[in-house]
C-alpha cells in the first residue's frame, strides 16, 4: 500500500481559515456566530427571583377541581373542567349539562367513558355527586338507575372523561372516588 501526500486544495479546506471549514464550522460546532450564547442545546436559564413571585404556582392537593385555566376567558372555558384524584393526577373532563326533559338526563353516551355527576356547593363550586363507568358492556337500566339517583342528589351537570381501557377506568374512578372523599373529609 502506497501513502499519498494529501493534495494542497484538501489541505486548504481541511484547515481553520480554508471556505470549507467556514462554511461548516457553524453547523458542526457547539458554539459559532449563530449560537454566541452557548452550547446550542443548553438547558434554559433558570427562572428570577422576581418571575418565580410574580406567577404563583396553581395548587395541586387531592380532590381539587377547577375549570381549566388555559381556557380561561375563552369561549370553551365553560365546556371543560379537570378534577384531581387522590393520588394528584388531574383529569380533563368534557361538561354536558342537565336536562330535565331528556328521559336520561342529557348524558350523553359514550362506548368507554367515566361519567361524574356533578353538583353545586354552598359556595357556588362543583362536587363529583357519583360517577358512573360506561363500557360496551353497560346496562340501560343501570345507567338510568345512576341518572335519576344523580337527578335526585341534586346534579347540575355531567362531566365526561373518556378512557379507552376498561382497568384505565377503574382506577381513575377509584381515584376521583378517593379523591372526592378525601375533599369530604378535609372540609
Amino acid at each position: 500500500m502506497m501513502i499519498m501526500e494529501m493534495p494542497r486544495r484538501a489541505r486548504v479546506a481541511r484547515s481553520s481559515g480554508g471556505i470549507v471549514a467556514r462554511f461548516f464550522e457553524p453547523i458542526f460546532s457547539r458554539r459559532s456566530k449563530f449560537n454566541s450564547r452557548g452550547p446550542i442545546n443548553s438547558p434554559p436559564p433558570e427562572p428570577t427571583a422576581e418571575l418565580r413571585r410574580a406567577v404563583p404556582l396553581p395548587e395541586k392537593r387531592a380532590g381539587s377541581n377547577a375549570p381549566l385555566s388555559s381556557l380561561a376567558g375563552g369561549i370553551m372555558a365553560s365546556r371543560f373542567h379537570a378534577w384531581h384524584g387522590a393520588s394528584g393526577r388531574r383529569y380533563i373532563c368534557s361538561v354536558f349539562a342537565v336536562d330535565g326533559d331528556d328521559p336520561h338526563g342529557g348524558m350523553p353516551d359514550f362506548a368507554e367513558a367515566i361519567a361524574l355527576a356533578v353538583g353545586k356547593d354552598e359556595g357556588h363550586g362543583r362536587r363529583c355527586l357519583s360517577t358512573f363507568l360506561f363500557d360496551g358492556s353497560t346496562d340501560l337500566s343501570a345507567r338510568n338507575a345512576f341518572v335519576a339517583s344523580a337527578l335526585a342528589a341534586g346534579a347540575v351537570a355531567w362531566h365526561i372523561h373518556l378512557a379507552d381501557d376498561p382497568h384505565a377506568r377503574l382506577a381513575i374512578a377509584k381515584d376521583i372516588e378517593l379523591g372526592r372523599s378525601a375533599q369530604a373529609l378535609s372540609a
